[in-house]
């Protein structure tokens, strides 16, 4: 999944704007932030191991850092200064950005393990026993003897659940594409670039000559290269089929034999 979305980013977001690029980082932390302000009030976060809630306030904190970020850079682009006094700051801001975000993503596998393993030693008390609540900040009240392991406790509802292993799996597919935006908006500032770089057209005149494959062929002997169609190519000029005729002498021409020289020269 990772990968599919990174090539994905990559192809898709390559094209589009810088303002749009930096509108999608804005719209995705945003996103994030209401998601995390949701889950920290919502989850019973001293019924859980206390790891759960330091790496929720960590993923919390980074997703706010990045949200700034991203506005800086729409403001100074707007103002126009992202390509003149800001432009240092700018990609020292994309570095850190970058950086963090894939701190953010190693927090957030991490953080989904042990969150898993947390509900289930609530809700599911007896299912281990013997040291289901040995790392909690609240001992258990439930007496397990008699119990089966798949006894359920409810303490942690259903909603709350759904809701942490939701933002979880949005993260991780986000900060994916976040890290993706975050790459293409550094080359674009160390470029001075408001969009996707041009390539430039070279069109090809007509008459020119043509390879085996049908594509027209044009010499440039001054960067020793040719184009064909609109695609320039590095490298020995080609000679085209009609090129090559050129030197080739017809089929039926007779060129004068040796004897014919000698009387010639005679004759001169």
């Amino acid at each position: 999944m990772g990968i599919y979305c990174c090539c994905l980013g990559t192809c898709c977001l390559g094209q589009a704007q810088t303002k749009t690029l930096e509108i999608t980082s804005i719209v995705f932390h945003s996103i994030s932030f209401i998601l995390f302000l949701v889950c920290l009030i919502m989850n019973k976060w001293r019924e859980i191991y206390t790891i759960n809630l330091v790496f929720f306030i960590l993923m919390f904190l980074i997703t706010i850092c990045g949200l700034v970020f991203g506005i800086l850079l729409k403001l100074w682009r707007d103002k126009g200064i992202i390509k003149t006094t800001k432009k240092n700051t700018g990609i020292n801001i994309t570095n850190a950005a970058i950086t963090l975000a894939v701190i953010n993503y190693i927090i957030c596998l991490i953080e989904e393990i042990i969150i898993i393993i947390s509900f289930r030693k609530v809700n599911y008390p007896c299912y281990s026993y013997n040291y289901s609540y040995y790392y909690r900040r609240m001992s258990s009240d439930v007496d397990c003897k008699g119990k089966f392991s798949d006894y359920y406790t409810g303490v942690i509802p259903d909603g709350p659940i759904i809701m942490t292993y939701f933002t979880l799996s949005y993260l991780e597919i986000v900060l994916i594409l976040k890290i993706v935006i975050w790459v293409i908006l550094k080359q674009r500032i160390k470029l001075e670039l408001d969009g996707p770089q041009a390539i430039p057209n070279v069109a090809v005149p007509v008459g020119a000559a043509y390879d085996p494959y049908g594509r027209a062929v044009v010499v440039i002997p001054q960067q020793g290269g040719v184009v064909v169609g609109n695609q320039y190519q590095y490298g020995m000029p080609y000679a085209s089929p009609y090129q090559y005729q050129q030197n080739v002498p017809p089929q039926n021409q007779q060129f004068p034999s040796s004897n014919e020289y000698q009387l010639q020269e005679k004759i001169s």
